[in-house]
């Protein structure tokens, strides 16, 4: 029985300071299964979302009951921008 690989799902700062440090491409030498929220795209210019998708970056888009509840964590936590709260909203959750 294959185990599949655990889910860690990011945002944009993750992405901005792993580059900064120089380690980028180690993180996706990491047995893990990487994912941030289609939101986070227009954030991304460095590193570049589409560089992060080639090393295997995936970017998921949030389903409708998702949204939703992004929209009611924006109410509860207003000072968070609507990035910061998408990867509490992921799919896996």
């Amino acid at each position: 029985m294959d185990q599949q690989p655990s889910l860690l799902v990011t945002d944009t700062n993750i992405w901005i300071d792993l580059d900064n440090g120089g380690i980028l491409i180690k993180v996706f030498r990491l047995p893990y299964k990487l994912i941030s929220p289609d939101l986070a795209i227009k954030e991304l210019i460095r590193p570049g979302w589409r560089s992060l998708q080639k090393m295997g970056l995936e970017f998921v888009e949030l389903e409708p009951r998702l949204v939703l509840e992004l929209s009611q964590l924006m109410g509860i936590y207003p000072y968070l921008s609507t990035i910061d709260l998408a990867p509490i909203c992921s799919p896996e959750n």
